[in-house]
């Protein structure tokens, strides 16, 4: 649902200074384009990973939104490097409100 708000507003993270291009609105067709790509995406990275016969580490995005700290910590410890580093995060989740209210009406729609 950010997604689909920053790309009709123009506005990516939080403290963005630039005028928004128009206000955001609910767009099922912009949702659904939008979680296409991220599926695409996603079965594009397992692919990669799988022809290259690497390790890798699986994370969710609910996951690092949960706790991020202890996310990266995680990574830390399974490139093997040191976990003595302290990790700050400097982003800001931008949900809110209208997210919420557009995920029950996506979820509505799709019923």
């Amino acid at each position: 649902m950010s997604w689909a708000k920053a790309e009709q507003t123009g506005v990516w993270y939080a403290g963005d200074s630039r005028e928004r291009q128009r206000p955001a609105s609910f767009d099922a067709d912009l949702i659904d384009r939008l979680l296409a790509a991220i599926e695409e995406a996603e079965r594009g990275w397992s692919s990669f990973v799988t022809e290259l016969v690497v390790d890798a580490m699986e994370m969710s995005y609910e996951d690092l939104v949960v706790d991020p700290q202890a996310s990266g910590q995680l990574v830390l410890e399974f490139l093997n490097l040191s976990t003595n580093v302290p990790l700050r995060v400097t982003t800001q989740r931008q949900s809110d409100d209208i997210n919420r209210e557009w995920i029950a009406r996506y979820r509505a729609r799709r019923r």
